[in-house]
């Protein structure tokens, strides 16, 4: 079972307020944050993580790539998504990637170009909503390396190639699109609805 909690309404959230909600490792690092925006989706992701975990202050341990890990609950796999006005996060006993963007207004060309292969750019220009074609495909490839923990890199382009050890889910919330990745189970059906989806109006009231 994949637990995911998506929150759309973080610009309701309290910073200084939430603070104590925070474990000190958090504060530290919310306290690093020179953007306001940033510093409110850091805190708005941990809370939302704290929620659907059913845990106080988590505090992580990182591989050598950074991915975050639970220090205390090795066994219980995370990832943790922000983008500007929503965060999003999923929680599995398997290795679990989520990514959330805004869809954009305007599609550069360029961007697309150097993001995507020659099959994923001809997907985009026959798409009706070129858009929403892009970012889901593009929230695909950063949710895949949030879960193997590799990161974004400048060879995105054909990170979604022959990759069929995994499985995708994408949700549309709000002007927002999450895509949830994770391993292929040959026990699992390709339609099997794994995901417990939850909106939160205020994650930080937990």
């Amino acid at each position: 079972m994949i637990k995911v909690l998506i929150d759309t309404h973080i610009d309701a959230l309290d910073v200084e307020g939430a603070m104590s909600l925070l474990s000190e490792q958090r504060r530290e690092k919310v306290r690093e944050i020179r953007h306001e925006g940033t510093r409110r989706q850091s805190v708005a992701a941990y809370l939302l993580l704290c929620k659907a975990l059913g845990m106080e202050k988590p505090v992580f341990t990182f591989t050598e790539t950074g991915k975050p890990l639970l220090r205390d609950h090795p066994e219980v796999h995370f990832s943790m998504s922000h983008c500007r006005g929503a965060v999003a996060v999923a929680v599995s006993d398997r290795p679990v990637g989520i990514d959330i963007e805004s869809v954009r207004e305007r599609l550069d060309a360029s961007l697309v170009r150097y993001t995507m292969n020659d099959d994923e750019v001809r997907e985009i220009e026959g798409a009706e909503h070129r858009e929403t074609a892009f970012m889901r495909l593009w929230t695909r490839k950063e949710a895949l390396v949030k879960m193997t923990g590799e990161g974004i890199s400048d060879s995105m382009r054909n990170t979604l190639t022959d990759r069929h050890d995994v499985k995708f889910s994408c949700h549309d919330r709000d002007g927002f699109i999450c895509t949830v990745c994770r391993e292929r189970s040959e026990k699992e059906s390709l339609d099997a609805r794994l995901e417990q989806i939850g909106m939160c109006a205020s994650a930080h009231k937990a």
